[in-house]
């Protein structure tokens, strides 16, 4: 970006100012980008390799055709949309309001062959600003995932998942609770996991899992961070109504610049559905945390979730977690405590209404000076104008605060705009869950 603009002084640690300038990577880690190709390569092989029919051997006595190639989904969407943001760098001091076209190309795909599942899809988004045209872009933010199910036995069932995210805006990655600096800045995230479910009997499942998040930045004074996660929980069904897991989970993380910290998570879960339209989990447990060869540090961890149907057509949700999470930018562990409240209604066969409201507050373990708390609320009405074509209307609200000379960061964003997409063609996508506990 080209703005004759003092940059605001920025954070290595939360309340303390990075020392030198602000400069740029010459170049970030490469291993986001290359596992995320990697996934993208294998799943091509897989799609046009497997799924591709057998050609026809000739033979003397025989000759069998040639296996059939399933069908392949495909749904194909083009959003375009007009935004109006009141602090389009995400600073704290100099806000600068602006008008933003944006557009965003998608492609969906997804197969299933016997005991095989496939998923594929792919985003870009290009900006153009009204006034601040030195900010357009054409590479605004790219989003890669692909998911694979592989059904070995009726008891054995593998699964694989990639999520490889590149972008000039951390706005989305808040509000969705992952823990991120707001500042207008280029960072590049990628999720690989994997899970296996294996059947015990018909009361019980074993699942292992594990997974691998990196993160990292452009500007270097925020600390790329690694997150590595193993586990595995026995999922018990009580009865028609309860499920009880108990769950071991192991986690090392890790900074470009700073000591690595070791966590083992101990929880017991149960899922209860108390009636057709109410359902809730509970999880509680502790955590062993420690940085190098330091001694234990224990904290209680734990979530709540409670879902409520009513009529068919208004669905409410209020999720509360505590859990370790990496604030990204900064150095070090934090507890963090969060909170969902949100709500989806029908309002005719074509119009859905959302609301919700979210909060963290995160508090490093090892620094009682490191704190930071965000809140956002979001409200979000989509129409089906016509069976290919959806209006939408967006508001959402930020607030940051750091507890530091940092000023509060705040921003408002209005959206409006349309999505165009293909018919599905029959058939349904298929969806994995994220790589991670159940």
């Amino acid at each position: 970006m080209i703005l004759s603009i003092d940059p605001p002084p920025r954070l290595g640690r939360a309340g303390q100012l990075a020392s030198g300038g602000p400069s740029d990577r010459s170049a970030p880690s490469a291993a986001c980008s290359l596992r995320a190709l990697c996934w993208l390569f294998l799943a091509l092989v897989w799609t046009f390799g497997l799924f591709r029919p057998f050609e026809a051997r000739a033979q003397s006595d025989d000759d069998r055709p040639a296996r059939a190639l399933p069908p392949i989904l495909h749904e194909e969407m083009l959003t375009v949309l007009q935004s109006y943001d009141d602090n389009i760098l995400l600073r704290p001091a100099t806000r600068l309001s602006d008008w933003i076209t944006r557009i965003a190309p998608e492609v969906r795909l997804w197969a299933e062959q016997g005991p095989v599942k496939l998923s594929l899809r792919g985003e870009a988004e290009v900006e153009f600003f009204q006034h601040h045209t030195e900010l357009n872009t054409f590479d605004r933010a790219q989003h890669l995932d692909g998911a694979l199910e592989v059904r070995l036995s009726p008891r054995f069932t593998l699964e694989a998942s990639d999520l490889f995210i590149h972008s000039l805006d951390p706005f989305n990655a808040t509000i969705l609770g992952f823990g991120q600096v707001v500042e207008r800045t280029e960072y590049f995230t990628n999720l690989l996991g994997g899970k296996a479910h294996y059947r015990l009997s018909a009361l019980s499942t074993l699942v292992v899992y594990g997974s691998d998040l990196i993160t990292t930045y452009r500007d270097p004074n925020l600390l790329n961070s690694n997150l590595i996660e193993v586990g595995a929980g026995l999922a018990v069904r009580l009865n028609p109504l309860d499920v009880m897991t108990p769950e071991y989970t192991f986690r090392n993380y890790s900074f470009e610049r700073g000591p690595s910290f070791d966590a083992s998570l101990l929880t017991l879960q149960e899922e209860r559905r108390f009636s057709a339209t109410l359902a809730g989990r509970l999880r509680a447990g502790a955590v062993f945390l420690r940085e190098a060869t330091s001694d234990w540090l224990v904290e209680f961890m734990g979530d709540a979730e409670l879902t409520k149907t009513l009529n068919t057509a208004t669905t409410f949700r209020v999720e509360i977690k505590r859990d370790l999470a990496v604030v990204g930018g900064f150095n070090g562990v934090f507890i963090s405590n969060s909170f969902l409240l949100a709500m989806v209604r029908k309002l005719g066969e074509n119009f859905t209404l959302s609301l919700s409201g979210a909060g963290l507050l995160q508090d490093s373990v090892f620094d009682s000076s490191e704190k930071l708390e965000t809140y956002s609320v979001a409200v979000d009405v989509r129409y089906r104008v016509l069976s290919w074509l959806d209006a939408f209307f967006d508001y959402s609200y930020l607030r940051q605060d750091t507890h530091s000379t940092i000023p509060n960061i705040d921003d408002d964003r209005v959206v409006i705009g349309v999505a165009a997409h293909t018919p599905l063609g029959g058939g349904e996508p298929f969806r994995l869950k994220e790589p991670g506990p159940f």
